[in-house]
């Protein structure tokens, strides 16, 4: 890898084992690291980037990773963003259903101090997100109005982007910011939008679509390399709205009778990566080992990951020829309130009621010690985010409050 390949690697390393809380989470810690942080790019691109990754099947905070790091360095970058962002949660989790259940009670404190910082880092990231609707208040209707409908309803996500896609394209909203990308090289020490050629784009998405129909074609006998790679392709070429959306795709698949895996070991494998950091798409490395061992853990992990990036960037080009369109940049505007919606919803629940232990209020609406001290750190986490503190001294002095509270208790 050149030398931004590897700057891109260790960043993406480095988030890969704190960022905590899920895609929501990962989209603000994302933000905060190269928008606001580094000053990788712009905040209009960045926007732009986050609805395309939005749009398409697969891991969509991944997809964002990725995309993240071809801009920021190639094809290179995209591949050091994809390896180090994702390569903690699989491992731990490779080693947890190799182990299995032994260890995994011990890191509860550091995953609950670490959630904290995480619930601080979203909220941030709401605000700062949002402030891009400015006065639109048919956006602002918008956003709440599928933060809402996703907190209370099983709407799927990918439907509320294409309804309201739809709707922002009819409207004519405005677009959010002024978009006038330029491809390739380097301009005022920002990077310009990158894009594959034209004949990468179409290679992409044939193999894509090449893909597809191979994974049809193979028998899902989950006790071979074969139909571990295939179950886990049509996973990812099936999966819209995030890792969520992906447990009844692979329960009705992997768990007796149908598939090799008890109800106990699918779900004890699926609680820890709901507590990991990094992709919830990880889950397949657990997966995959418990069957074909250590290659069925990583043929299951590239195989989930591979369709939703094939379609990211063979049609990155289309889209940004796209969005130059005033109906499809409304579109887009309106899809964006939609992502930012669900962003708010997302850190409500599940974020900050697990941050806040919020099963421990009492039914007479007493707020007990542990919600309390989550409050307070909570409250001490955005104050060190606003005023530019190091989020490492965050990561290290969490947990030692998590770890006193759960022996306090």
């Amino acid at each position: 890898m050149r030398p931004g390949s590897w700057d891109v690697f260790w960043r993406f390393l480095w988030l890969g084992c704190h960022a905590f809380g899920g895609p929501a989470a990962h989209v603000a810690f994302f933000q905060r690291t190269f928008v606001e942080r580094l000053g990788w790019f712009e905040a209009a691109a960045f926007e732009r980037w986050l609805v395309w990754s939005q749009m398409l099947p697969g891991p969509a905070s991944s997809q964002l990773g990725f995309l993240l790091g071809y801009q920021r360095a190639g094809w290179g970058g995209a591949l050091a963003a994809f390896v180090g962002f994702t390569l903690p949660t699989a491992t731990i989790l490779g080693v947890f259903g190799w182990l299995g259940q032994t260890y995994y009670a011990s890191l509860a404190p550091l995953m609950q101090g670490w959630l904290w910082v995480a619930a601080a880092v979203v909220s941030l990231a709401v605000v700062q997100m949002s402030s891009a609707l400015g006065k639109r208040w048919g956006l602002w209707g918008i956003g709440v109005l599928s933060g809402a409908l996703f907190l209370l309803t099983p709407l799927p996500v990918w439907g509320l982007i294409l309804f309201w896609g739809g709707v922002g394209a009819v409207w004519g909203f405005v677009p959010l910011r002024p978009q006038e990308p330029v491809t390739d090289g380097m301009a005022d020490g920002m990077l310009r939008e990158r894009r594959p050629s034209l004949w990468q784009s179409r290679l992409l998405l044939l193999t894509a679509l090449a893909l597809f129909g191979l994974a049809l074609a193979l028998p899902l006998v989950l006790t071979t390399l074969s139909g571990v790679f295939a179950q886990s392709v049509l996973t990812g070429f099936q999966v819209f709205g995030g890792g969520h959306v992906m447990l009844p795709l692979l329960e009705q698949d992997w768990v007796a009778p149908e598939g090799p895996l008890s109800a106990e070991v699918f779900m004890a494998g699926y609680g820890a990566v709901q507590a990991m950091p990094g992709p919830m798409f990880a889950f397949a490395s657990f997966l995959g080992i418990q069957t074909v061992g250590l290659a069925g853990a990583l043929v299951a992990t590239l195989a989930i990951f591979l369709p939703g990036f094939l379609l990211l960037m063979g049609g990155l080009r289309y889209y940004q020829a796209w969005q130059k369109q005033p109906r499809i940049a409304g579109g887009l505007a309106a899809i964006y309130a939609v992502v930012v919606g669900l962003l708010a919803a997302a850190w409500l629940n599940p974020i900050l009621v697990h941050a806040l232990s919020l099963t421990s209020v009492t039914l007479s609406g007493v707020t007990s010690g542990p919600t309390l001290l989550a409050l307070l750190m909570l409250a001490i986490n955005l104050v060190w985010l606003r005023r530019q503190g190091p989020i490492w001294a965050l990561l290290l002095l969490n947990p030692l409050v998590a770890g006193f509270m759960a022996q306090s208790l």
